[in-house]
């Protein structure tokens, strides 16, 4: 898939939010922006992992997570580990600013949701919107997007900064092996091991840059895998979906599946 621009009225720009460019699966390249961009953009991980750089901070995005960047802000970004897809919008309007300050967005970041599949429902309906060629297509566009950063807002559980602090490139490479290990048998000690740390040291540092443990964290990233297989791959048996996503049983699965979405897999396939 590639990416859309659109005419935009003098009736669309009266809007509080209105569409400027969207794309889904895009392949994403190496951009450098000295000056930045006029208008927001949001970035949505689909596939692959991409490097942010916003001024003096460094952030990693991975699958499931999205990044918020604020316009006339120098900013580059770059996938790290070869493919690297993403869905994104380009947005703007008169209520911008005061709307994302008042949701809590006050600076370019990447954040990590609980429900990352409410990002994505939200920017395929948009794209579907704006390419209808429907007379009020943006102002149904900028409904969509105000729900879009409302989930976000009330979704989103911690954002990855990486400061001048060695720490944070640390966390940052636990999130690496995390999203690349899930489906694997993870654990503290093994963690531990790896980074030729205590279990108690890195699951302080872990915890004081992520606002979380590390098990609650991958416990995310395998419930959010687990949801793309349920509605991607409609022939896969619990059984061999637990199996991919680092859980031992369908039943433990099934437990803690219900715990983190609120439904069994099974209705949530149906859903």
């Amino acid at each position: 898939m590639g990416y859309t621009k659109g005419s935009i009225s003098s009736k669309d720009r009266e809007l509080p939010l209105f569409l400027r460019i969207c794309g889904t699966d895009f392949a994403q390249h190496r951009i450098r922006r000295p000056e930045g961009m006029p208008f927001w953009q949001l970035f949505y991980g689909v596939e692959g992992i991409g490097e942010f750089r916003f001024a003096d901070k460094t952030y990693r995005l991975l699958p499931g997570q999205t990044a918020l960047l604020f316009p006339n802000v120098s900013h580059s970004y770059s996938p790290i580990s070869g493919k690297w897809q993403v869905h994104f919008l380009g947005f703007e309007g008169n209520a911008c600013l005061k709307l994302l300050h008042t949701m809590g967005f006050t600076e370019s970041a990447v954040y990590h949701q609980e429900n990352p599949a409410l990002c994505v429902r939200h920017i395929l309906a948009i794209e579907k919107l704006f390419l209808s060629g429907q007379p009020d297509a943006q102002k149904e566009c900028s409904k969509e997007i105000y729900s879009l950063l409302l989930d976000l807002s009330t979704d989103h559980v911690s954002f990855f900064v990486s400061p001048e602090d060695d720490r944070s490139g640390l966390v940052q490479d636990v999130l690496h092996y995390l999203e690349t290990h899930y489906m694997e048998d993870v654990s503290l000690p093994v963690l531990a091991e790896i980074f030729h740390l205590t279990p108690e040291y890195l699951c302080s540092v872990f915890k004081e840059a992520a606002g979380d443990t590390i098990i609650r964290y991958l416990t995310k990233i395998r419930i959010h895998h687990a949801r793309i297989l349920l509605v991607e791959n409609p022939d896969l048996t619990l059984q061999d979906i637990a199996s991919r996503c680092g859980f031992h049983s369908p039943s433990y699965f099934g437990k803690v599946f219900r715990r983190h979405v609120g439904m069994t897999p099974q209705a949530f396939r149906m859903s």
